[in-house]
């Protein structure tokens, strides 16, 4: 059996789930989470995700995975 805690707090879990949708909205595709109550954020997993999303530049400290593709091992 695993638990799982909050973020801290709701504030940081609404703008975590808008990223994720907001990244959803330019191409990502969800595979799995971002459902919310209050602070707690279900673990989130999205791939197609692109490096110029928000969801990838700027530090989530949330349970998302954001999974990112590339051609060449330089271009990673």
């Amino acid at each position: 059996r695993h638990a799982m805690g909050t973020v801290i707090d709701e504030a940081a879990a609404r703008l975590l789930q808008r990223r994720v949708d907001d990244a959803v909205a330019a191409g990502a595709r969800l595979r799995c989470g971002n459902r919310r109550d209050g602070a707690l954020l279900a673990p989130t997993v999205l791939d197609g995700v692109r490096p110029e999303m928000e969801l990838v530049f700027e530090e989530s400290f949330g349970p998302i995975s954001p999974v990112l593709t590339f051609d060449t091992v330089d271009e990673a």
